[in-house]
């Protein structure tokens, strides 16, 4: 069942990154926080109704298309990895998935009830010696559309952080403008 809050439920227990920094787990509250939860079987296609809600919540907050994209590709990966890898497609383990945003942020834990794996370990999808493995393209994925990713020491649970990019860094006329603006600043200078 899909348990939607529009207070914080601070996603607990999330682990330092990589650098040795702590996750920051608590939205600032400068805006209004909207939160989900649900628990579902591993089954294909669960999860669906807690992605969708997310979306729409945001669409809602403005949040451009490429944005909704990122998440949307980065929470399947995520819930079809712990479905499929995780808990094996047992439909008697679970897996859990909490969403917390505002305005300027989305944070994401999904879990698995199964035995983990060596996230470290993964290989580079990318290396000329790996384009033909299918292993480790899912959580590529998730890596290049998130902010910060990062999983428990088991490798039973992944964290994501996405910030929104700013709606000025997707116009292609604010581009050509600042740099005609910045061209023509650059002869003023040359001729003074």
């Amino acid at each position: 069942m899909l348990n939607i809050k529009t207070q914080p439920i601070c996603l607990f227990g999330l682990p330092s990154d990589a650098n040795g920094g702590a996750f920051e787990n608590a939205l600032d509250g400068s805006s209004d926080v909207w939160s989900a939860h649900e628990t579902f079987p591993s089954v294909s296609g669960q999860g669906e109704s807690l992605v969708e809600a997310t979306l729409h919540e945001l669409e809602t907050r403005g949040w451009s298309p490429v944005d909704l994209f990122q998440v949307q590709l980065a929470l399947e990966e995520g819930i079809a990895n712990a479905i499929e890898h995780g808990n094996k497609h047992d439909p008697n383990k679970f897996v859990h998935m909490d969403v917390e945003l505002d305005d300027a942020r989305i944070l994401v834990k999904i879990q698995d009830e199964g035995e983990g794996f060596p996230h470290w370990a993964l290989p580079d999808p990318t290396d000329e010696a790996n384009l033909d493995k299918p292993s480790g393209r899912g959580v590529f994925l998730i890596r290049n559309s998130m902010t910060k990713v990062w999983f428990n020491d088991k490798g039973t649970c992944i964290f994501m952080e996405k910030n929104p990019t700013p709606l000025e860094s997707f116009s292609i006329e604010g581009a050509q403008e600042t740099s005609s603006s910045d061209e023509s600043n650059a002869s003023e200078s040359v001729d003074e």
